[in-house]
């Protein structure tokens, strides 16, 4: 941790419009991994907290704060060396739970152990009154039989696509890590581009248009639109969270396996 924090930069990362309709929802994803080997040195925990924040020197404005601009049509991500908002960070063990459980029922996040299951579907504050951007949350399993990462980011920073290549990156990490000194794996090959503009510059002049479901949502003004627009972040996830459980919604989880990736 004290390489990335010494290492990052003042950093303003422009978001778009749509990236503020997604400011206070997060993007749960479990990865699963099974210690096949039965090695007692499977991921060990101080290996994978390392190359997290190594490789949290790729995407600086994971421990950044999020702005909104304009009313809430817009919004930006502040790094400030200053002033970090680091990610949480936390792991547990499992002494109920092993892998095996978990195939057993089929990947259900219902078996996970407790201090994982429940993925927080609004960006809600923490008891610092803070939006932690990105929350990761490690469950290592009865007699070290697998370890379980929960990854819960605010959506703003990037679709679930982007996410997944964050951990490609950070399993690269690891990986190099274990066989390099502490903090000398290599930089990425490809980089990283922040930049929405150069999304938008790529999109074609004639798109398709939103199906009926997309265009209710996000094609007409409301009061209640307009008044989410001008909550924070913080606030307008508050209340969604708050309404969510009389919304009688319904939760899907998808499983994709290494050979369907």
């Amino acid at each position: 941790m004290d390489t990335f924090i010494a290492a990052v930069k003042q950093q303003t990362f422009p978001l778009s419009g749509a990236d503020s309709y997604s400011a206070c929802v997060t993007i749960p994803l479990y990865y699963y991994f099974e210690n096949k080997s039965s090695s007692a040195q499977f991921m060990p925990s101080a290996l994978l907290k390392d190359s997290f924040y190594t490789t949290l020197q790729e995407f600086s404005f994971f421990a950044g704060h999020l702005h909104m601009k304009n009313g809430g049509v817009g919004a930006y991500i502040d790094v400030d060396p200053q002033n970090l908002n680091m990610p949480e960070y936390t792991e547990h063990n499992s002494d109920s739970v092993s892998f095996n459980d978990l195939k057993a029922a089929g990947y259900s996040p219902n078996a996970l152990p407790t201090e994982i299951s429940k993925a927080d579907i609004f960006s809600t504050e923490n008891a610092d009154n803070v939006i932690k951007l990105v929350r990761i949350k490690v469950a290592r399993l009865q007699n070290n039989t697998g370890v379980v990462i929960l990854v819960n980011p605010v959506h703003a920073l990037a679709d679930a696509y982007g996410f997944c290549e964050f951990m490609k990156r950070w399993s690269h990490v690891c990986r190099e890590m274990m066989a390099a000194p502490r903090d000398q794996a290599s930089s990425s090959d490809t980089g990283l581009l922040t930049e929405r503009k150069a999304l938008y510059d790529s999109l074609p002049e004639n798109g398709q248009p939103m199906d009926e479901t997309t265009a209710k949502v996000l094609g007409k003004k409301s009061l209640l639109s307009v008044l989410l627009a001008w909550l924070s972040p913080e606030k307008r996830a508050e209340f969604l969270d708050s309404i969510t459980p009389c919304a009688m919604t319904d939760n899907h989880v998808f499983y994709l396996s290494n050979e369907t990736l």
